[in-house]
């Protein structure tokens, strides 16, 4: 089975440290820490910082009941609002994908970026936090890792370039094409396809 490293950040720890005692008092945030000792496999911590917010987003492993040679953990994604000592479970989701990466595309006010791997491919799932809630706003695969750039505006873009199997290795081909999502400060607006020599223009 692939083992995944543990990306936890000190000032993430400090914060679920602090919310042990209030989460063993609330169902929503005790489950996570229940899970974990009863021998869950803690992949990631990431804060994401919104406005006045403080979110915690975590990532478990957890073993199937049933085990066979053809069966794959599940890997938990759950978002975390942290007030004070109190965290409150705002999302949860679960994949049989393994986690590569998750982290805010900026400091403050931005969306959350997620890259997943299964199935021969990478799966990318980005998330924003709106009027409390948290949505999925982007939803996209690909054979190659995406590029992001930050225009004038301080807004993203996340650029998806396709692949072609050459020699056994997953290469950009000669009339390669990339289709490009604009966050216009409520969604993504996507561009193309266009020519990857033109993807930056």
């Amino acid at each position: 089975m692939l083992r995944q490293r543990i990306f936890v950040t000190y000032a993430a720890i400090g914060a679920l440290s602090v919310s042990i005692d209030s989460c063993q008092r609330d169902r929503g945030s005790a489950t996570l820490f229940g899970a974990v000792r009863a021998g869950e496999e803690l992949i990631s911590v990431v804060p994401w910082s919104v406005g006045d917010e403080t979110l915690l987003c975590v990532v478990v492993e957890r073993a199937t009941k049933f085990w066979t040679p053809d069966t794959w953990p599940v890997r938990v994604m759950t978002i975390y609002r942290k007030r004070g000592a109190v965290l409150k479970k705002l999302f949860e989701d679960d994949k049989a994908d393994a986690l590569l990466e998750m982290h805010p595309l900026e400091e403050v006010d931005s969306r959350l970026f997620t890259a997943w791997t299964g199935g021969s491919a990478y799966h990318f799932r980005v998330f924003a936090f709106v009027n409390g809630q948290v949505k999925q706003v982007l939803e996209e695969s690909s054979r190659g890792m995406p590029e992001i750039t930050i225009d004038e505006n301080e807004r993203e873009s996340i650029l998806f370039t396709d692949m072609e199997l050459v020699n056994s290795q997953w290469t950009r081909g000669a009339v390669a094409t990339t289709d490009i999502y604009k966050w216009n400060g409520a969604a993504y607006d996507k561009v193309g396809p266009v020519p990857w020599a033109k993807r930056l223009q």
